[in-house]
């Protein structure tokens, strides 16, 4: 864009502005909620449109340190990781941050007898819970 004036004396024109429109940033695909075992690998997923594109995740509201990507992945789960994962899209500044919806981590424990039962040897008509 230039702007132009004149009058009686002169001309005047001036340098050319150039007018930049950053894409806001908008989240297409939020992460979806996983229900796994404990020792399994989950891997939460966001895809979002916009100009210059940054990701960082967070478990239960805190930043995750390393976790910048448009995915971020857990290997071996356990108890502890089961949180609310979101990830924050920011854009060219100065286009606003958007946050995702929360991807639930429900991690179930692998079940495991502790105490084995032990064998009997009874004769006919006796009850096995008096002996």
């Amino acid at each position: 864009m230039t702007i132009s004036g004149t009058s009686p004396c002169s001309s005047v024109t001036s340098t050319p502005a150039i007018l930049t429109v950053n894409q806001g940033v908008a989240i297409t695909t939020q992460p979806a909620s996983q229900t796994l075992c404990s020792g399994s690998s989950v891997t939460f997923n966001v895809a979002a449109t916009g100009t210059g594109l940054a990701y960082q995740w967070y478990k239960d509201g805190v930043q995750i340190t390393g976790a910048n990507s448009s995915s971020y992945t857990i290997n071996n789960v356990s108890a502890t990781d089961a949180a609310g994962y979101t990830a924050v899209v920011s854009g060219t500044s100065p286009c606003s941050p958007v946050t995702s919806s929360p991807a639930i981590l429900t991690v179930n424990q692998i079940v495991a007898i502790n105490t084995q039962p032990a064998s009997l040897t009874l004769c006919t008509g006796s009850d096995a819970l008096s002996v």
